[in-house]
């Protein structure tokens, strides 16, 4: 008789090694007896719970196994949400090695840094990888953890530092770049961008672009070394124009560089690239890029709220008559809110006339309130640098850029066909708030961030 292969199958929420196999064993018959005896291999759990000390974040990852990505993760990532903690559950059998990619090298394109690797002896694993700030020699190795006698599992502890988040961040090469540029990129633009991922000398990219002949356009971006503080905080060694410039997708540069040009903008200074820990998830995968000045016209409007000019730019963005208005409109807000509550009360306890006429008072502040909004957005709007308004437009047309956020605009999805909502500075909306002082931009690449 020929021995057969036997599988066993499950399911569930776990995360498959080859589609949902957990055990396999041969059979082989005994003399002429029925029966057969079978060597199974148990079935196993292999558990990775992150958590996060620097906010809530989407985090891709992809999961290795003895060697080989697994089939779910063939094309692109998934996504963890961390919350600020979230797990990834890996099924396994005896012998098998488990390991995991994260951030933009669990892209498709890279997973050149498996992290976090667990040989699987006879228990389910439990990994505990904690995210620890400031400035660690630890490196992502696994440290076994005590467990009771008879522990139903194994347990380990990890360490989660700035220098993980650089080792699984991609560091692009020159070569890469020209497969990542928005079409149409002028070749003059591409040379400069792929300079980025040769290390600059200095920190600054000045972009000549010959458009024709006699027709030179110039922009020189700016990389500030007192803006890589975060970085500097949490990584040991680290070189802004060597471990951060070059961490963030050549299409944004370009997306940025072209904005420029093409509305005579001469001087860029980009106050945030590629870090670690920190803010949105887009900076920390490579995909985020700021900007606070162009030109002399510094990006800051936080007047709005504080009634201080941050600068002598800031002060020129918001003008006297714009903060009164919106002073204006937060009154009338606050009016809308106190007469729905007084409407709602009136219709559990009042008589029709009181019923009627707290209804009359929520339309009037209603419609206070939306012609108050009209007259702010309209002093804003003829306030706002022609400069900075031209080079947004440009940017929103850029295939590269899928977000925008500004002191003047929040557009949270360039492809829904939406008008942009402005920045409100509402307490309370983070985006908004945490916008009201530069420029931001996401670049658009799903095999990074699907």
């Amino acid at each position: 008789m020929m021995r057969q292969p036997w599988t066993s199958t499950t399911s569930g929420g776990a995360e498959m090694g080859e589609a949902s196999t957990v055990a396999r064993a041969t059979a082989r018959p005994i003399t002429s007896s029925p029966v057969c005896v079978v060597d199974c291999a148990m079935p196993l759990m292999v558990e990775f719970i992150l958590h996060s000390q620097s906010g809530a974040l989407n985090l891709p990852y992809a999961v290795r196994v003895n060697g080989q990505i697994q089939p779910a993760y063939k094309d692109k990532p998934k996504k963890l949400a961390l919350r600020p903690s979230g797990s990834i559950t890996v099924a396994a059998r005896s012998g098998d090695e488990v390991a995991l990619h994260l951030g933009s090298d669990a892209s498709a394109d890279w997973r050149l840094e498996p992290l976090y690797a667990v040989q699987v002896a006879d228990k389910n694993v439990r990994v505990h990888i904690r995210e620890k700030k400031g400035l660690h020699d630890d490196a992502a190795l696994l440290v076994r953890a005590k467990s009771a006698p008879g522990h139903p599992q194994e347990e380990y502890e990890a360490a989660w530092t700035g220098n993980t988040w650089m080792q699984f961040s991609h560091r692009y090469t020159p070569e890469e770049v020209a497969s990542r540029l928005p079409p149409g990129t002028h070749a003059d633009v591409a040379a400069a961008v792929k300079r980025i991922y040769q290390v600059l000398l200095r920190n600054e990219l000045r972009v000549d672009r010959a458009d024709a002949p006699g027709q030179l356009q110039q922009v020189t971006l700016e990389f500030p070394e007192s803006e890589a503080g975060n970085c500097r905080d949490n990584i040991k060694g680290f070189d802004l124009k060597r471990d951060g410039l070059t961490r963030v997708h050549p299409g944004g540069y370009a997306a940025l560089i072209n904005a420029a040009l093409d509305n005579g903008v001469q001087r860029m200074r980009i106050s945030s690239c590629w870090r670690p820990m920190l803010g949105s998830v887009a900076h920390r995968l490579g995909l985020g890029l700021d900007v606070t000045y162009i030109d002399d016209v510094h990006l800051n409007r936080e007047e709005l709220i504080t009634g201080k000019a941050k600068s002598a730019g800031a002060d020129a963005n918001v003008s006297d008559e714009e903060r009164r208005r919106y002073l204006a409109w937060m009154a009338a807000k606050e009016e809308v809110k106190v007469a729905k509550e007084e409407r709602d009360r009136q219709q559990r306890v009042g008589g029709d006339q009181e019923q009627s006429s707290a209804t009359d008072r929520l339309q009037a502040a209603r419609a206070a309130e939306r012609n108050s909004w009209m007259l702010w957005n309209r002093e804003r709007d003829k306030n706002e640098p022609l400069k900075v308004r031209a080079f947004r437009q440009t940017l929103y047309r850029c295939a590269c850029v899928r977000q925008l956020f500004d002191p003047w605009y929040i557009e949270v999805d360039t492809r829904d066909q939406i008008e942009p909502m402005p920045n409100e500075q509402i307490k309370g909306d983070a985006i908004q708030v945490s916008h009201a002082h530069h420029l931001h931009i996401t670049v658009e690449d799903a095999k990074v961030f699907p």
